[in-house]
């Protein structure tokens, strides 16, 4: 995530952007916000595509069948406007790092935890392939991990790039170490719900071990892999979950397994208590640069922070507050809530943070934590919520 540049537009449509999630061969990914303050990710469409009059009309067919997509494994179409000069996307923020960073930074899915992965993903892509859509573009780092099972983003929109026949020197759109065979080969009638299969074996075995056999040095030695060769599942695979990532990986589209037969593979699961709880990565507040103490005009002044950006991060650590308590992270909840209750303060408006905001917003998790037993943690969090504007709120 970072910070938007000076070429980057302050808004697309009503949606506030704040960030710079993400670019590659199609367009930007940017973190925005609704006028209510959700967050949304925004897909705008380099004007490259835009220029074709058949992709226009591709992508507005394609988005309207996206806005159908059911399910809960995936990010929901919110908006679009298919007819802007750069045409642009609008899905539901997902919160949690995606697959790709959990696994290079922790290593392989725990067996529980890779259940409920593979479960997710097979009712994610049952909903997408059931509107007639295929994902095309299915990798680690278009699944997040969400705080109650996996979502997959980007889906359906990739599948337009790979029907337009404009062509730029240098540009390779897709995943080429997770392509299938015919779809790298560039066979324009191959099934793309079958290719999504091959992809998911790959997926699969990357969960599941760490790695990737098709991926090579450079992309060109990744589309080499995958065309060429059908490389062993790792040992580290065993039983009924190797044959399915070895069926995936048949070179004929019609021979790979089906959707259904994983979801008998894995069977019933329950997130509840196989699913870590993975941390967000993209809280957008205003970073501190330091603690803002001071009381009167002239404190603030003497810090330099203009009043919009103290503001804006008063309303960002709503987020971050209540992102802490659904991890159960309750000392970092206190912490926020304190900063935010101080922020208002020196703005002069202490109207908006009512009495009992905080601790109402924290006592709905009191009770999670007593049917758990942790009678001592409960006591100290009851006896530290804090209180409107005491001498020194930030203690």
């Amino acid at each position: 995530m970072k910070p938007l540049g000076p070429k980057d537009p302050e808004r697309i449509g009503v949606y506030r952007l704040t960030y710079l999630l993400g670019s590659g061969g199609m367009g930007r990914v940017y973190l925005g916000r609704t006028r209510a303050g959700r967050k949304v990710a925004v897909k705008v469409i380099h004007a490259l595509f835009a220029e074709d009059h058949e992709f226009r009309a591709r992508f507005a067919r394609e988005v309207e069948a996206a806005r159908r997509v059911g399910g809960f494994h995936t990010a929901q179409v919110v908006d679009a406007d298919p007819d802007a000069e750069e045409p642009w996307v609008v899905s539901a923020h997902i919160s949690g790092p995606s697959l790709h960073e959990v696994v290079s930074q922790g290593g392989p899915l725990a067996t529980p935890a890779l259940r409920v992965l593979l479960a997710g993903l097979a009712e994610g892509l049952e909903a997408i392939h059931e509107t007639g859509l295929a994902h095309r573009d299915l990798k680690p780092s278009n699944i997040l991990l969400a705080q109650d099972g996996p979502r997959i983003i980007d889906f359906g929109v990739a599948r337009l790039v790979e029907d337009t026949r404009i062509t730029q020197t240098g540009m390779m759109l897709g995943t080429p170490a997770y392509m299938a065979p015919e779809q790298a080969k560039g066979e324009g009638t191959y099934s793309g719900a079958a290719a999504d299969l091959f992809s998911l074996g790959t997926v699969t075995h990357f969960a599941a071990t760490g790695t990737n056999p098709f991926q090579g040095a450079t992309p060109m030695a990744s589309l080499g892999r995958v065309i060429t060769e059908k490389p062993q599942v790792s040992d580290d695979v065993q039983g009924a979950l190797r044959d399915f990532i070895a069926g995936c990986w048949d070179r004929e589209p019609d021979r790979r397994p089906s959707l259904k037969m994983l979801q008998d593979l894995v069977g019933e699961v329950d997130p509840e208590g196989s699913w870590p709880r993975y941390v967000d990565q993209t809280v957008d507040v205003i970073p501190r640069k330091k603690p803002f103490r001071g009381r009167t005009a002239s404190d603030r002044g003497a810090f330099g922070v203009p009043f919009k950006d103290m503001r804006d991060r008063a309303e960002g650590l709503w987020d971050a507050m209540a992102m802490s308590m659904s991890f159960a992270n309750y000392e970092g909840a206190l912490e926020v809530s304190r900063e935010r209750m101080h922020l208002y303060h020196l703005l002069g408006d202490d109207s908006r943070i009512p009495s009992q905001e905080i601790s109402s917003a924290i006592r709905q998790h009191v009770d999670v934590l007593h049917d758990a037993g942790r009678r001592s943690e409960l006591l100290t969090i009851i006896d530290r919520l804090p209180t409107p504007w005491d001498d020194d709120p930030m203690g």
